[in-house]
């Protein structure tokens, strides 16, 4: 018994550095989230006018060539350990199937310059505001993201799944309804 006097001191020293450990660990993680501003969405179609120029008019889902998605997007860093996000992605989505997977172009505006950018760092306590930006062509293997019926609230709708990849590949995502951006056409 007189043995054990001192390893049960060295027992809850070594205890009490695990738990310390733990606690740091666990606090000092990054907490990503997510949020949009305001945003951005219209079908579109292409016309030639009688000189053979191309013309761009907004249309219905059912005429139309392709969509176009512009999105500004806040992202927030509330914990206490920084993060860097690696890559971010939208899928576009028809009752709650990915169609198409689209890559974004994303840009960062500054005070000065607006810079188009493919990751970015997010200190701790931290918020950066982005525009995020993709065209989805209408094809056979994307004709369901245009119909009519597409944009509502309905069962079956079209929706949007952002997805921000951290280089620990930890998705953050972000759901977009498009009849909260869609913009009315003539």
């Amino acid at each position: 018994m007189d043995l054990l006097i001192p390893f049960v001191s060295i027992i809850g020293v070594i205890i009490g550095f695990l738990l310390s450990t733990l606690k740091e660990w666990i606090q000092n993680k990054p907490k990503i989230k997510m949020d949009m501003k305001m945003g951005e969405f219209n079908y579109f179609r292409m016309e030639e006018d009688k000189y053979l120029q191309t013309i761009i008019k907004p249309t219905n889902p059912l005429l139309g060539d392709y969509y176009k998605v512009s999105l500004q997007l806040d992202v927030y860093n509330t914990g206490k350990g920084n993060a860097a996000i690696k890559d971010i992605g939208v899928e576009n989505l028809v009752n709650k199937k990915m169609v198409v997977y689209s890559n974004v172009k994303i840009k960062v505006n500054s005070a000065n310059t607006s810079q188009n950018i493919s990751s970015f760092n997010l200190p701790a306590s931290s918020i950066v505001t982005l525009e995020l930006e993709w065209k989805v062509k209408k094809d056979e293997y994307t004709e369901s993201l245009f119909k009519d019926e597409i944009i509502s609230l309905e069962r079956g709708r079209l929706q949007f799944k952002i997805i921000a990849r951290s280089i620990i590949n930890k998705k953050h995502k972000l759901l977009v309804e498009p009849l909260s951006i869609l913009t009315a056409y003539e």
